[in-house]
């Protein structure tokens, strides 16, 4: 019997094409209030010519109905299920553009913003789990930051809806923009009624059977093939070591900070700490307030802002093309160092060229400001190869099974609250400290690179129930401080019980190594028939 219309190839693509319109519309929100916002454009106009204090305030609140969403998904998600959690994450996404687009008051449009917010909230807990949950190891690394690449593709087209309307008059110069994020929210709505859950939530809700014929219709195979009854044991077996490592009774909030070899709370903290250090890097500055940087702290004119603003998403789009090739060959952690370096760079010689430009009079200072804006451009180029797409992939992967949902959520709500800080005080420290704040982002940076090698695992090319064996190795740092590139577990190293299994090589065979002598198994799983 079959649990969905499509199969194969086709449902893979299906799946990966649900998650990359969650994300594209992500971008689209991220994007669409740069080139609203303001003073004296007819968005002040409407609302009174908004402080920009205030301005922070409406663009920043979304971040807290984000955040918000998070605990939401961290409360009922493993209840209710990724697909389920998107599918009403899409949903207010509907919702909240109507609220938006008809807004006549501040307060109509402060509630807009936050139950947008609470639907993306949704959305970011929940579509990483479910794409990491549903593709092969080889690939998730680029799948996941695919998601991420179709977020800037969102941040595009909202940047260039925005630059379009800004040279009409009247209401829909703000209205449309921010009406038309709810097209993509319904869009993916559609993609998500034909697409099933997650093998592996179906299995730790008890649905064997629907779990069973969810991976055999994402591989085309019949549900008695022996590679789909392979990885629903392997699926199983890890489920069974995350139990008897839990102990007895039901999942209590507590068990998210134990230690042991499940290592729970380093799990945690990496999940929370390297969505909190993409904000640090400086990079929702740039892509909330673009135009407003160039104005204000690099000081050219509000069209020129807004064209620079539409060329700097540009670049942040053709950048994080690089990471779906770099992500899997080169691993997390290469990537993330090797950015954070580029990034504070950037920042460091955007800040000595801007302060010195302000020194300066005529062409001078204008070259000088205009290298300083090269030198954004440059930081959106780092920030596609590692600091985009990775830190939303490595929470889904750092995560055992049984806590991957509540990790996300939480992870996700540590980064909308980071979002929100910097969102909110941006504008202000523009105005205040001008170039200045280049420097303390850049500092950030610079702070990443020995955490990241310090504290953060490989894990590139491990299946996810390799990588539920990442913390067995103790110590301060998890092992990863003396594992050799980071790798605390080695790819092909199998479940834990000395089993090798190889489940996708891509060419849809099965390997299975039996366990070596004196290798404990296993203890049995009852599976259903």
């Amino acid at each position: 019997m079959r649990s969905t219309l499509l199969h194969g190839r086709t449902l893979q693509v299906f799946q990966t094409g649900m998650c990359c319109m969650g994300f594209l519309l992500l971008g689209y929100d991220q994007g669409v209030m740069s080139g609203i916002i303001g003073a004296t454009n007819q968005f002040g106009k409407d609302f009174d010519a908004p402080s920009t204090t205030l301005q922070g305030v409406i663009t920043s609140i979304y971040d807290i109905g984000c955040a918000v969403g998070a605990l939401i998904t961290f409360a009922i998600g493993e209840k209710v299920g990724r697909r389920h959690m998107i599918l009403m994450g899409g949903t207010i996404m509907i919702i909240g553009p109507a609220l938006l687009g008809s807004s006549t008051t501040l307060a109509q449009l402060l509630v807009g913003r936050i139950v947008t917010g609470l639907g993306n909230g949704f959305n970011c807990s929940s579509i990483p789990t479910y794409q990491a949950e549903t593709c092969p190891p080889r690939i998730r690394g680029a799948l996941v930051c695919l998601q991420s690449t179709l977020t800037i593709v969102g941040l595009v087209v909202a940047y260039y809806i925005d630059i379009g309307f800004s040279y009409i008059d009247g209401p829909i110069q703000w209205r449309f923009p921010i009406s038309f994020q709810a097209f993509f929210a319904i869009w993916l709505v559609i993609m998500v009624l034909f697409v099933p859950d997650t093998p592996r939530w179906l299995l730790e809700s008890g649905r064997n059977d629907d779990a069973t014929r969810v991976l055999a219709a994402m591989a085309g195979e019949d549900v008695s093939c022996a590679r789909i009854v392979a990885q629903r044991d392997d699926i199983l077996r890890s489920l069974e070591a995350e139990r008897l490592a839990a102990g007895p009774g039901e999942f209590h909030i507590k068990e998210l900070f134990q230690g042991g070899k499940t290592g729970n709370w380093r799990r945690v903290g990496l999940s929370c700490a390297v969505l909190v250090m993409q904000q640090a890097t400086g990079a929702n500055m740039i892509n909330y307030y673009a135009p407003t940087v160039y104005e204000n702290a690099i000081g050219v004119s509000r069209e020129v802002s807004l064209q620079l603003g539409g060329g700097t998403s540009l670049t942040y789009l053709a950048a994080s093309f690089i990471c779906l090739f770099t992500v899997d060959r080169f691993g997390r952690r290469q990537l993330m160092m090797f950015a954070s370096a580029g990034l504070a760079f950037c920042f460091y010689m955007t800040a000595i060229l801007v302060a010195v430009s302000e020194t300066r009079t005529g062409e001078q200072a204008k070259s000088l400001g205009a290298a300083g804006a090269a030198f954004v451009f440059l930081f959106q180029v780092f920030l596609g190869i590692g600091w985009l797409g990775i830190p939303f992939l490595y929470p889904t992967e750092v995560s055992t099974t049984g806590i991957r949902s509540k990790a996300a959520a939480l992870g996700t709500f540590c980064n909308w609250m980071a979002v929100f800080i910097v969102v909110m005080i941006t504008p202000t420290a523009v105005t205040n400290i001008g170039w200045r704040v280049f420097l303390i982002f850049g500092s950030f940076n610079l702070a990443f690179i020995p955490i990241v090698y310090c504290l953060f695992p490989e894990t590139s090319n491990l299946t996810l129930e390799e990588v539920d064996r990442m913390f067995e190795k103790g110590g301060l740092t998890g092992g990863v401080f003396t594992s050799k590139g980071g790798r605390t577990v080695e790819p092909g190293s199998g479940d834990g019980t000395g089993r090798r299994t190889r489940l996708d090589d891509g060419e849809g065979d099965l390997r299975v190594d039996e366990p070596k002598a004196g290798t404990e198994t296993a203890p049995a799983v009852q599976v259903d028939a």
